[in-house]
């Protein structure tokens, strides 16, 4: 494990490394002694500690960040704070405690990479993620996706999308056809341990 009080914690490239540190919040001191060039700060990770949550302070201090490192960690949701980083381009959640797609990342339009790997995500927000301009990829793999999702790669945005407005056609003609009586147990059972992993990619212009 780090000692944080070792660390070169700001390197000349506006870089704060943090991570491996065991820290159960983030150090309310950093905040003073990076204060001058807080705004500059383009990059924290804070990977492989034992976050449970970050407060709305933290995206509004470091306002100026376009890469955020937090997999490894405990989170279960991100403040409606994180919104407000309107440089963020690569942001890592992998292995956290999320049960859901943080909303708050589909309204960051220069977000291009979101790495969600190992959590328990339910659901994905296709409609607003495929509204993101810049985004390239985002990862799900190890999540809890709805068992009839596509184990696919490579998929644009507007691929996605598509995928899901079938699924949820396909749902509404089982739902008509069925008793409601008797319902398909496909349709109770919505959530399995599946793996998936989304690969989306910009759409080639013709």
């Amino acid at each position: 494990m780090a000692d944080i009080n070792s660390l070169p914690i700001l390197d000349g490239k506006h870089n704060t490394d943090l991570s491996n540190c065991a820290l159960t919040s983030f150090p309310t001191g950093l905040y003073i002694s990076t204060g001058p060039v807080a705004d500059k700060i383009t990059s924290i990770s804070l990977a492989n500690n034992e976050l449970k949550s970050l407060a709305g302070k933290f995206f509004i201090f470091y306002k100026g960040l376009e890469e955020l490192d937090l997999a490894g960690n405990l989170l279960e949701k991100l403040p409606f704070e994180a919104s407000l980083l309107c440089n963020l381009k690569i942001i890592n959640l992998a292995r956290n405690k999320l049960d859901a797609f943080p909303e708050e990342l589909t309204e960051i339009q220069s977000i291009q990479n979101i790495n969600l790997e190992g959590n328990q995500i339910k659901d994905i927000p296709t409609e607003a993620l495929n509204k993101l301009p810049c985004l390239s990829s985002v990862n799900l793999k190890d999540n809890l996706i709805n068992k009839d999702n596509p184990p696919v790669t490579d998929l644009s945005a507007e691929e996605v999308a598509a995928y899901f407005k079938k699924k949820i056609e396909d749902i509404r003609q089982k739902i008509t056809s069925k008793s409601q009586t008797s319902p398909d147990p496909s349709l109770v059972s919505t959530t399995s341990s599946s793996r998936s992993l989304f690969v989306l990619r910009p759409t080639t212009e013709e």
